[in-house]
């Protein structure tokens, strides 16, 4: 009997001696290590709907933090506002043998609030954890359950949403009950488990042992490769409101209804809006001038305020304060078309810098969008206004709104429509240089350069800046070595088109590299491409080019008149799928022309291919290289 008992308080040691290093580094699969500087052990969700408008969410999650460069996964968050509430907060830190060696609890994470500097109204509050440790690996893990009173979407899954960072198992599930329905849309890497248990429905996923991976050029993102999965309710209750997102036309009802009479405007405004229209026939005119009154007479705020994250402030509102948000100011600029007699549609959009931008068709839900602007639908050609950007130029609304499905509002529903796309002849970068060398080499130079649509709105911050900002980003953005600018502008010669026209008056010293009695002049002054890609044998994700764009660069030498054109590079034409470059190069009366184009094309391309951009790159970064050749009389 008493070797019996020996022998079971034995086993139990060596049960509870596992249990207690569970997350011991030895037993990570050394698999997982490779390009990782995290592994997360456990990532456990829990999403139980209670009713259409109450739930919990109960997360488990522990990672273990290889090295300094995974310290950034050992802050712990969790957000709330007044339909949610941080239930239970704890952290417990191991050493890399699994041994616990602290722990925290609620009381020891900061509280504060989440007004942004953009922000005067929000409610939304912030739970959170730090922890500093250097002695790697170290692995923490991490629970919390909040309760939701107001529901309008349900949590996302996604086994790997990082690089660098490998999963040991990753699990998500949700429950309903069985009067509820739900919608799903999952990657082709994973399958959803459903089961339905005593009047609840259940579904769950789960992904094991997914690999690191490295970050690689252009690339459109992991999520090809990896299982996740989209979740969104049908019936929904939120802050004293409810309705059904089962279909986009009824997701632009609910919205609509929201929007009931917001856009009425006080005595004076309509008083205004009427002076400011008087006489003008033209309905484009009308849009023109009503909307820079809006951009000139208001400024933007983040309004967080319960369904008024959703809904917009009162456009009468907006009149007297002079300030709101995206839904706000495109509401007010909804009013003040009204109120002369033109129809617009408010637009529920994703603002984002990617081609993945698209709200998708088939999946009705509230969180794929971020961002609201305006549409004149009944136009020829329909105009699209940014209402929150008080310097964009008239039916411009930037790269980050264009080519993508979005959603029109109006009293019958909603309607997928489509954004506009900006071309390889809307995006230009269209610059002439004049230089003009002497005996010595050094050189004046002329430089006048139009950007206009995309490229337009990568440089328009320049027209807001001090003096001192300007140069100091032309002398960190100009190829050229050394140079002394004697004087620059910056001007947009019409408020209402995406234009910008920059010149720069330049010195420059030592233009030409020595050869004995020969001088080499590098052409391409201004517009070399000093980057080609780096090529893996092993890539793994697709690849983009984000934007359409045609840059022109011609440059006029003007030589010295003893000096002779002994060799001039050959003209050149390069054309490919990713876009295409041509070099013209000539003798002039005094000098050379030098004409270089390139074109590329906002695209996708499968991993594959790669080989042939980094090929195509090259090839230009060869051709911006190329000298001319002159001697002295």
């Amino acid at each position: 009997m008493k070797k019996s008992i020996l022998i079971f308080l034995f086993f139990c040691v060596i049960v509870f001696a596992k249990a207690q290093n569970k997350y011991e580094i030895a037993k990570i699969n050394p698999q997982l290590l490779v390009n990782a500087d995290a592994v997360v052990r456990l990532d456990d969700i829990n999403f139980e709907v209670k009713s259409t408008g109450k739930a919990t969410e109960k997360l488990h999650y522990a990672v273990t933090i290889l090295n300094k460069n995974g310290d950034h996964f050992s802050s712990f968050y969790s957000a709330y506002d007044k339909f949610s509430s941080v239930v239970q907060l704890k952290v417990i830190v191991y050493n890399k043998m699994g041994v616990k060696i602290k722990d925290f609890n609620k009381n020891d994470f900061s509280d504060k609030s989440l007004i942004s500097d953009y922000s005067i109204f929000e409610e939304n509050r912030l739970k959170s954890l730090k922890i500093y440790e250097t002695n790697y690996p170290y692995t923490v893990e991490f629970f919390s359950v909040v309760d939701y009173n107001g529901i309008l979407t349900y949590p996302a899954w996604n086994s790997l949403g990082y690089y660098n960072v490998a999963v040991e198992n990753s699990t998500y599930q949700i429950s309903i009950p069985s009067n509820q329905t739900l919608r799903y849309q999952e990657s082709p890497l994973t399958k959803v488990k459903e089961e339905t248990i005593d009047n609840r429905k259940f579904y769950s996923w789960q992904a094991q042992n997914v690999k690191a991976f490295k970050l690689e050029p252009l690339s459109v993102g992991i999520s090809r490769l990896v299982p996740w999965a989209k979740l969104a309710p049908n019936e929904f209750e939120y802050d004293n409101s409810k309705g059904n997102l089962k279909t986009w036309d009824l997701m632009g009802k609910w919205i609509s209804e929201l929007n009931q009479e917001g856009d009425i405007l006080n005595p004076a405004s309509v008083l205004k809006i009427k002076n400011l229209t008087e006489g003008v026939t033209s309905t484009r005119k009308k849009i023109e001038l009503l909307y820079s009154y809006m951009q000139n007479n208001t400024r933007y705020v983040s309004v967080q305020l319960g369904i008024g994250g959703f809904k917009p402030i009162l456009a009468s509102k907006v009149a007297e304060v002079n300030y709101g948000d995206c839904k706000a100011l495109s509401n007010y600029m909804k009013a003040l078309l009204k109120q002369a007699g033109i129809h617009s549609e408010l637009v529920v959009i994703k603002n984002e810098d990617s081609l993945n931008g698209s709200l998708i068709e088939g999946f009705p839900s509230i969180g794929q969008a971020n961002h609201m602007i305006l549409c004149v639908p009944e136009l020829k050609d329909t105009v699209w206004l940014e209402c929150t950007n008080q310097q964009m130029p008239f039916g411009f609304i930037g790269g980050s709104n264009s080519n993508r499905n979005v959603l029109l509002i109006s009293q019958n529903g909603g309607k997928i429509a489509r954004t506009p796309l900006y071309s390889v002849s809307d995006n230009t970068q269209n610059r002439i240089c004049d230089v003009t060398i002497n005996t010595d080499g050094n050189a004046v130079a002329k430089i006048v350069t139009d950007y206009t649509y995309e490229q337009f709105e990568n440089n328009y911050a320049q027209l807001f800046k001090e003096p001192k900002e300007q140069r100091d980003f032309l002398l960190e953005s100009l190829q050229i070595a050394n140079p002394e600018i004697t004087s620059f502008t910056y001007s947009q010669p019409d408020k209402a088109k995406p234009k910008l026209i920059e010149e720069i008056h330049l010195k420059v010293n030592n233009l030409f590299a020595n050869g004995g009695d020969k001088l080499f002049l590098t052409l391409n002054m201004m517009n070399k491409r000093n980057y080609v890609p780096e090529l893996s044998e092993t890539r793994l994700t697709d690849f983009a080019l984000t934007m359409n764009y045609t840059d022109v660069d011609h440059i006029n030498y003007k030589l010295p008149a003893d000096f002779k054109v002994e060799f001039l590079p050959k003209d050149m034409n390069l054309k490919s799928d990713f876009g295409e470059y041509s070099l013209k190069i000539s003798l002039t009366d005094g000098g050379i022309s030098y004409i270089r184009t390139q074109k590329m094309y906002r695209k996708e391309y499968p991993a594959k291919r790669f080989q042939e951009l980094v090929d195509f790159y090259k090839s230009i970064y060869k051709a911006d290289k190329q000298k001319a050749v002159i001697t002295k009389i």
